[in-house]
């Protein structure tokens, strides 16, 4: 009997002083806009939690009618061992539910140790778009069909050209342009032949004549003949 409830006794005293392990306990945040709109339209989401950073990485969940869109995206890295528990993404709509009416939108995150946060929203779709998909599964011919006959010409519109406006600021002066005069060329070899030998001197010619006396007798009728023409003129006056 005393050994059972020693025995007891070391179970429960091993109990209390192992300790118990609990889940950090946080608060989900979440924003979204718009609230409603067509299939085409984008929604954006911020979620943050509360306590905003930790050391360990915490993953984001999103469903929309129960078909995940957002399967198990990680937080902001901001530093080593430093996370930040928020994320901002937008998505449309996914084409498998992508009907008029509301709808119902999840958001889970789960943190390091395996708890769990959810928030839901109601979003509205007012009016399907067709994707770019549906209309390329169209039949040939059906977009014209859907289009209709072209109407008439319109009258033409006013002219939407405005004034001329003012002549903007003189832009800054531009960098100078490089030369485009190349460098000098190098110098050309002279084409001047080589000097020639000197030539050998020529014969002396024959030395010519002179008449000096044939020259004096000459000067001598001159004159004589000048006299006799002057008396003659003299005679014939008297």
């Amino acid at each position: 009997m005393k050994f059972k409830v020693l025995a007891l006794f070391v179970i429960a005293l091993c109990a209390i002083s192992i300790p118990s392990v609990f889940s950090t306990e946080f608060t989900l945040n979440v924003e979204h806009m718009p609230y409603e709109g067509s299939t085409a339209t984008p929604i954006v989401m911020f979620v943050t939690t509360t306590p905003l950073a930790g050391s360990k990485p915490w993953y984001l969940y999103v469903f929309w009618d129960d078909i995940p869109i957002k399967d198990g995206v990680a937080d902001a890295k901001i530093a080593a061992g430093k996370y930040e528990h928020r994320w901002r993404f937008s998505f449309y709509p996914p084409k498998e539910r992508a009907t008029k009416g509301s709808h119902i939108v999840q958001i889970w995150v789960y943190d390091n140790e395996g708890t769990i946060g959810k928030k839901t929203f109601f979003y509205n779709i007012k009016s399907v778009v067709p994707t770019k998909e549906w209309w390329e599964t169209l039949p040939l011919g059906a977009i014209e069909f859907f289009k209709g006959e072209k109407g008439d010409k319109g009258d033409k519109g006013d002219s939407v050209v405005g004034p001329e406006g003012q002549p903007g600021p003189e832009g800054p002066q531009g960098e100078p342009g490089e030369s485009l005069i190349g460098p000098p060329g190098d110098k050309g070899e002279s084409i001047t032949g080589p000097k020639g030998a000197k030539g050998s001197q020529g014969e002396t010619g024959p030395q010519g004549k002179t008449y000096p006396q044939l020259w004096f007798w000459v000067c001598i009728g001159f004159s004589v003949v000048s006299a006799i023409v002057t008396i003659a003129q003299i005679i014939k006056k008297v």
